[in-house]
C-alpha cells in the first residue's frame, strides 16, 4: 500500500525549498485490504489459511485404496496497524520534524506504545541480523526518535525482552548502556520497568564474564 502524506511545517513556519507538499509512503501488508481507518492508522482486511486434510479413497473395483488431499480454506477477518511503517519512512527520508508532528498526533491510540515497540523492533532484526555491513545504520535514528516520548524506557526493555540475547549488544549500542536505564527507571520510581532491566542485567553479566574467560 501506499500513504498519499501532506507535509506541514511547525508553528506555521514557512517550509524550506525542498521540502514538498505531499509525499508518497509505500508500506507491506500481511493482509487483503478492504478498509482503511485513516485516524485510528488500521488496515481492516482479511486472511486466508488454507489446510490440506488427507482422506483415504478405497476403489472397490480394483481394490486400490489412494491417498486424497482435499484442501480447506479458512478466511477470517482481521486489522492491521500501520503507523510504524510510516514513522520509518519518514525518519529513512531525514523527515524527523514530521514524524515527530505525526506521532505526537496520534499518541493516545491505545497502541501507540506497540507502534514504537514494532518499529524499534524491526529496524533492530534487519540490521542486526545483515550479513551486509550496514553503511548508514537506522536505528540511533529510531532510539533517538524513541526518546521524545516518556514511554522510552518501557519500550526498550519490552523490545530487548522480545529478541534474542545475540541481537542485545547492537540494541543497547544505540540506546543506551542498560545499567543507565535501570538506574533512570529508579530515579522515576517505575519499578515494574526496572525489574524488567534487572532481568537484562542478570542476564547479560555471565555472558560478559563468560567471554572475559574465553
Amino acid at each position: 500500500m501506499k500513504v498519499w502524506l501532506p507535509l506541514f511545517p511547525r508553528d506555521h513556519r514557512k517550509p524550506h525549498s525542498f521540502l514538498s507538499r505531499r509525499i508518497m509512503l509505500p508500506f507491506h501488508i500481511n493482509i487483503y485490504p478492504l478498509a482503511v481507518l485513516f485516524e485510528d492508522a488500521l488496515v481492516l482486511g482479511a486472511v486466508n489459511d488454507t489446510v490440506l486434510y488427507d482422506c483415504l479413497y478405497t476403489q472397490t473395483s480394483a481394490r486400490e485404496h489412494l491417498e486424497v488431499l482435499f484442501p480447506f480454506s479458512i478466511v477470517e477477518r482481521t486489522s492491521q496497524i500501520y503507523l510504524h511503517h510510516i514513522l520509518r519512512q519518514l525518519l529513512v527520508r531525514n523527515l524527523g520534524e514530521q514524524a515527530l508532528l505525526l506521532a505526537h498526533s496520534c499518541a493516545t491510540l491505545p497502541y501507540f506504545p506497540h507502534v514504537l515497540e514494532l518499529m524499534l523492533h524491526e529496524v533492530l532484526e534487519e540490521e542486526a541480523t545483515s550479513r551486509e555491513p550496514i553503511p548508514d545504520p537506522l536505528l540511533p535514528t529510531v532510539a533517538k526518535f524513541i526518546t521524545e516520548f516518556p514511554l522510552f524506557l518501557q519500550t526498550v526493555v519490552h523490545c530487548a525482552r522480545k529478541t534474542e540475547y545475540a541481537l542485545w549488544n547492537y540494541l543497547f549500542a544505540a540506546v543506551g548502556n542498560p545499567k543507565d536505564l535501570f538506574e533512570e527507571c529508579l530515579m522515576a520510581q517505575d519499578l515494574d520497568t526496572a525489574a524488567s532491566y534487572l532481568i537484562i542485567l542478570q542476564v547479560m553479566v555471565p555472558h560478559k564474564l563468560q567471554e572475559r574467560r574465553l
